[in-house]
């Protein structure tokens, strides 16, 4: 999901940002605020506040004054804090002058917000005044520093003046100190500062010239992004770049970076950024102009070489290992880039909205491709698998909806085009396969015989996978009620026993619990359910939450009744399905339906999970059911000796068994997926009849 700003794409750190700042907005216009009884909410004047432990926080100045002096008492209580955006809701506010009282102000203080549509407010705030009393923050020409001004904390957003000389002596500029200041030009650093922490001049448009000094070591998250430096050299003294959040994003006219000689942590190439040894590449500019680009044989990892519209070729060298997250999206102009042999790993979003791009080969040794890896690739006409046995995350985004996927029969590649309806074309014969989307097909895979009676599973985790981190599918958390005895426990059961008395048959207790939770339960955005029993307690007592909550609710309810459920996770929404009268059908809650399709086309199925026993299982696809985990939970399964995995099993995530003692015995279905797994990890299989017993962890 992306998020437009001042025409410019963020990435979802932003959306994140917007989402907290509309539920801040939400609190702060007279809400409750839930679990916290002994905060009050109040106003006074152009004053929206909090009381909290004896003092008062200010969360809004709704005045249209130029020159804002800070109250040092509201309703007789001391005002010690100032918190975010507080000054968003003034448009004129010029001067704003704060009390000794303060001993608090949040880094997100003096940030104009956004509007309505998500567009950055222009910010009106020119100097920031602080009282000779405050024991904690000073002011030196209008800026706000810490008392012992070794800490710069804001430059206000419509400061006058092109240049500015940051005092000698301050060691820190802070987060967000500089931000959104669109008048400064030039910034000199004296050699005091060792720190630039995060965002510190984003958006800063207009500032063309920073020389960093010798004696800074530390530059954070998004420091220099979308602001407008066309050139910059790193002192020898940088050793550390926070690199998971480029530094640099959207600085489009960026055209070179330079490394100081003798820097012991970084190097440039041709005003590239890599690493010490080159074997890291940390930032291709997004204002270079060069069309076509060699990278440099050493590097076995690329970071960033996104947002740059000049691009067309990117070559790349043997020993590439991985494309990390967001490495090359929004590439527009990329139409061509050669994927070596060694490559292992291409991350999420690794080229999503390059629409230039138009084939792309993955070679055999991939072993995983990340969410929305080729997301938005709207020029992409094929994309070729080499291997089999890849990992390619279980979801719709990951490759456009008109492109070809090519690769071997029975590949993951193949699933993947049948599991999200792709057209498909056999690599060795040739044949063309198009798919369609069946939702209620990967219904027909949950097993109608060999389950048992299990507790309903929560989906809040997920697997990573031991070597790349990426999506390797559910861990599971079953709700297992560990003593019946809890008054919690007896109010539960014995109200769900009253809901189907009259029922005759459990598709009926299906319908009748379901609608008691669709029209009892009140949807609130945002509400998460949690992964244990007690989570399940608290949507019983406060009847509120979201689709998950609705869906646990109904899954436990359905539990204590004797019937078995599942959890089928759609992007955006959870349903659950009951297995009721010989088959499975769909319980969506929220929705107040029982029975009907899966998912709609546009919404693929993620997985859907169930229990049976102490197990989990997940369907991620027409693949079948995979074994997602073991035990009521990791401390359960320590302590089991024993195991039989069900015949309709049919494969087994890498990490699952290797929570079971070293010792314990795996009893499966001889044949298939299942046995091969075991062979590879246990020194001991006996054969017995059907069934084959494994032992001994490699």
């Amino acid at each position: 999901m992306e998020i437009i700003l001042k025409k410019r794409k963020w990435n979802t750190d932003w959306v994140v940002m917007l989402i907290f700042m509309l539920v801040a907005e939400f609190l702060l216009s007279g809400a409750e605020l839930t679990g916290a009884a002994s905060r009050i909410q109040k106003a006074e004047g152009v004053w929206k506040y909090t009381i909290q432990d004896g003092y008062a926080t200010i969360h809004s100045y709704t005045g249209n004054e130029e020159s804002v002096q800070i109250p040092s008492e509201l309703d007789g209580y001391k005002v010690k804090e100032l918190g975010y955006y507080f000054l968003s809701k003034s448009t004129k506010t010029k001067r704003v002058v704060i009390p000794g009282t303060v001993e608090r102000i949040d880094s997100l203080a003096f940030d104009p917000g956004l509007d309505n549509e998500g567009h950055i407010l222009k910010g009106s705030l020119e100097s920031i005044t602080v009282s000779g009393q405050n024991k904690e923050y000073a002011s030196e020409d209008g800026v706000l520093f810490s008392k012992d001004k070794k800490s710069l904390l804001a430059y206000p957003q419509a400061k006058r003046g092109k240049t500015y000389k940051v005092p000698t002596g301050t060691v820190i500029l802070e987060n967000r100190a500089f931000c959104y200041n669109c008048i400064i030009q030039n910034v000199t650093l004296p050699k005091s500062v060792e720190r630039i922490k995060n965002y510190v001049f984003m958006e800063c448009q207009n500032l063309s010239e920073i020389k960093l000094n010798q004696g800074l070591w530390y530059v954070g998250i998004e420091a220099f992004s979308a602001c407008g430096l066309k050139s910059l050299k790193l002192p020898k003294s940088l050793v550390r770049i926070e690199s998971d959040n480029s530094v640099f994003d959207h600085s489009f006219k960026l055209k070179k970076i330079q490394v100081e000689s003798g820097n012991p942590a970084y190097c440039s190439i041709n005003g590239v950024l890599l690493n010490k040894d080159k074997t890291t590449l940390y930032m291709y500019p997004e204002g270079k102009s060069d069309t076509t680009f060699e990278v440099p044989a050493s590097v076995k990892t690329i970071k960033r070489m996104s947002n740059n519209p000049y691009l067309k070729k990117v070559i790349l060298q043997a020993g590439i290992e991985e494309i990390s997250h967001e490495a090359f999206v929004n590439d527009k102009a990329l139409t061509m880039i050669n994927l070596p042999k060694t490559l292992k790993c291409i991350r999420e979003d690794a080229f999503r909205s390059c629409y230039s791009l138009e084939k792309v080969t993955i070679p055999a040794k991939v072993e995983s491709v990340g969410e929305r890896a080729f997301q938005y690739c709207k020029g992409l006409k094929k994309i070729i698998f080499k291997g089999k046995n890849l990992h390619l995350y279980p979801s719709n985004e990951v490759i456009p909806e008109n492109t070809v996927v090519c690769g071997s029969k029975d590949s993951k590649a193949y699933y993947y085009a049948k599991n999200f309806g792709r057209t498909f074309q056999n690599t060795k014969t040739s044949k063309i396969t198009k798919f369609t989307y069946d939702a209620d097909g990967l219904i027909k895979l949950l097993p109608t015989s060999g389950i048992s009676y299990g507790e309903p599973a929560s989906t809040m985790i997920q697997y990573k996978d031991n070597v790349y981190g990426d999506f390797a599918g559910y861990k599971p958390a079953i709700i297992h009620e560990t003593n019946t005895s809890k008054k919690r426990y007896q109010q539960i059961k014995k109200f769900t026993d009253s809901l189907v008395k009259n029922c005759g048959t459990d598709r009926e207790k299906v319908i009748a619990i379901s609608d008691w939770v669709h029209g009892n339960m009140k949807y609130v955005w945002g509400s998460l359910p949690g992964d244990n029993i007690d989570s399940v307690y608290g949507l019983y007592e406060r009847l509120s939450g979201n689709c998950m909550c609705y869906t646990q609710l109904t899954n436990y309810m359905l539990y204590l009744e004797g019937i078995p459920t599942a959890i089928v996770d759609i992007p955006g929404h959870e349903r659950g399905a009951a297995f009721a009268d010989g088959e499975w059908i769909l319980v969506d809650s929220q929705g107040g339906m029982v029975g009907g399709r899966l998912a709609d086309d546009n919404q693929r199925i993620t997985a859907i999970i169930f229990t049976s026993g102490r197990m989990t299982y997940e369907i991620r696809g027409y693949e079948g059911v995979y074994l997602a985990a073991v035990g009521y939970d990791e401390n359960d399964a320590k302590n089991l000796k024993k195991v039989e995995i069900p015949a309709f099993v049919n494969g087994i995530y890498e990490n699952v068994l290797y929570r079971l003692p070293a010792n314990a015995k795996i009893k499966a279905k001889r044949g298939g997926a299942v046995e091969k797994f075991l062979k590879k990890n246990y020194k001991t299989i006996l054969n017995k009849g059907n069934w084959v017993v494994a032992k001994d962890r490699r």
